[in-house]
């Protein structure tokens, strides 16, 4: 082989792998869960969507969402072990995945949140409950 005929080669095989070569995915922007126009809940409404959200989770979504990820994990593993190059069926259930994820950890914010509305409302009663001269003293620290 001659010198011309090894670099036209190589040429040909990086234009090939710049033209084929996958491009760099990026991350998809946040979803905002909650629409635009939605009021700010109080926190007696946030504990009771926090009540609502743990029934819900313990009784019906974690059993189906760890059923649904164990699924989609074995479905992967086989997938990636038996045909490494079929990337965008990899793809697709990585994403399923992570959905899966998103969807667990979108529901337990929402018990987070109540939890953390409910000590602000007990704290909240035990503020009010205090005699007035207290009360005052810890108005005027928190200023």
């Amino acid at each position: 082989m001659t010198l011309y005929a090894i670099l036209g080669a190589a040429l040909l095989l990086a234009i090939v792998a710049v033209a084929f070569w996958p491009k760099p995915r990026q991350e998809p922007e946040a979803i905002e869960l909650t629409p635009p126009d939605a009021r700010p809940l109080s926190d007696e409404e946030k504990v009771a969507r926090a009540f609502r959200a743990r029934q819900a989770m313990d009784e019906f979504l974690a059993p189906a969402i760890q059923s649904v990820g164990a699924e989609y994990l074995t479905a992967l593993t086989q997938l990636a072990a038996s045909e490494p190059w079929e990337t965008g069926k990899i793809t697709k259930l990585a994403m399923a995945q992570r959905v899966t994820r998103a969807v667990e950890q979108h529901i337990a914010l929402a018990v987070l949140d109540g939890e953390q509305a409910s000590q602000h409302l007990a704290r909240a009663k035990a503020i009010a409950a205090m005699p007035e001269a207290k009360r005052r003293w810890i108005d005027g620290v928190g200023k």
